[in-house]
């Protein structure tokens, strides 16, 4: 699947759009500044029952899902936090809700794994 990398830059309190999951393993490396991601098990919140907005990934076409309602210190139970400054990298895996925060000015790169589309069965 697609390898798709991102540039993260900047002083915030949660990463913008918030607690959101991909279809992606990610790597997370830490360049300059002092970052936090907060994770979540993909279990954490009940997809039939939380307010989720689903939206396409503009780069890579792979549904992503928001969480509405939910903010940085919720589910603390079940959050891990990851945190680090510069040359340290974070792994977490597909579908795991996570959210962003850098109260110091970061620089940090992103390196997003896709699955391989499904293989499709052909007729002869």
């Amino acid at each position: 699947g697609p390898v798709v990398a991102e540039m993260f830059m900047g002083r915030y309190q949660a990463t913008s759009g918030g607690i959101h999951k991909e279809n992606c393993a990610t790597l997370h490396y830490v360049l300059q500044g002092k970052k936090t991601i907060r994770v979540w098990p993909e279990p954490t919140w009940d997809d039939a029952v939380e307010k989720i907005l689903q939206q396409k990934d503009v780069r890579t076409g792979e549904d992503e899902y928001f969480l509405v309602d939910a903010n940085f210190d919720d589910q603390p139970s079940h959050n891990i936090d990851l945190t680090g400054t510069g040359g340290d990298v974070f792994y977490w895996p597909e579908r795991w809700w996570h959210v962003g925060r850098s109260q110091d000015l970061t620089c940090a790169l992103t390196v997003a794994i896709h699955p391989a589309p499904a293989a499709t069965e052909s007729t002869s």
